[in-house]
């Protein structure tokens, strides 16, 4: 399985599931707050799932994992005008591919100064040559 058909698989799977309770009548019955709850620890870990290799691949995969957090929480909110940003700004969460860079952020500061495991630091310094090699 390449990544290109995980992230298609995985943005067909989230909200789709009918034992969700997205979509049923009672979906107005619970509060945003809750519906935030929920979120967070159980669908927002299928959209960020490997999103770190996934930044690397297609645009459209990338968008559709977007677009898929952009309907829960239009969902979550019962928003259909407010823009993505907004509907971000409301969930206090960073955007999927803002998260992606401040995830590789962080990766290349722990290979920087030694703070992950050995073969990872093997690996950097590996690339890193190939960069430079590249360049001249």
């Amino acid at each position: 399985m390449t990544i290109s058909t995980l992230l298609s698989t995985l943005a067909n799977y989230v909200l789709r599931q009918p034992e969700c309770g997205v979509r049923s009548p009672l979906r107005n019955l619970i509060p945003c707050k809750a519906k935030l709850l929920l979120y967070k620890p159980f669908i927002l870990p299928y959209l960020t799932y490997c999103h770190l290799t996934g930044h690397f691949c297609k645009s459209s995969d990338k968008r559709k994992l977007e677009r898929r957090q952009e309907r829960a929480l239009r969902v979550i909110y019962k928003s259909h005008s407010d823009t993505y940003e907004e509907l971000l700004r409301r969930a206090d969460i960073p955007s999927l591919y803002n998260r992606r860079l401040q995830d590789i952020t962080e990766l290349m500061y722990k290979v920087k100064y030694g703070l992950v495991p050995d073969c990872m630091r093997f690996r950097s310094i590996c690339l890193q040559r190939l960069y430079t090699l590249a360049a001249e």
